[in-house]
């Protein structure tokens, strides 16, 4: 049995720039939009990704790419049970 490469598929690059400071570039074929780049952005006391633009690879159309939710999982949980017990304590 050999391995799905193609579902495996990472590369991130990290570009310093004199306007924008770092740049990020992302190929990640577990995603619909398997290309994104933007940066890290200040916001109060945290940082979120700023995503400048993201599209599916290989002339894929959007709507395509999100056509089926699941499609590119490994595995998807269809549902689950939780058994929760909530109790107190006193010190």
């Amino acid at each position: 049995m050999g391995t799905d490469r193609t579902k495996s598929a990472l590369f991130l690059a990290d570009v310093k720039t004199a306007d924008h400071g770092w740049v990020e570039a992302l190929y990640d074929v577990s995603e619909p939009e398997e290309i994104q780049v933007g940066r890290w952005a200040d916001v109060g006391i945290s940082k979120r990704f700023d995503i400048w633009t993201s599209f599916p690879a290989h002339d894929v159309s959007v709507s395509a790419a999100f056509d089926v939710p699941f499609a590119k999982a490994d595995y998807a949980i269809k549902g689950y049970d939780m058994e929760v017990a909530v109790t107190t304590t006193r010190n």
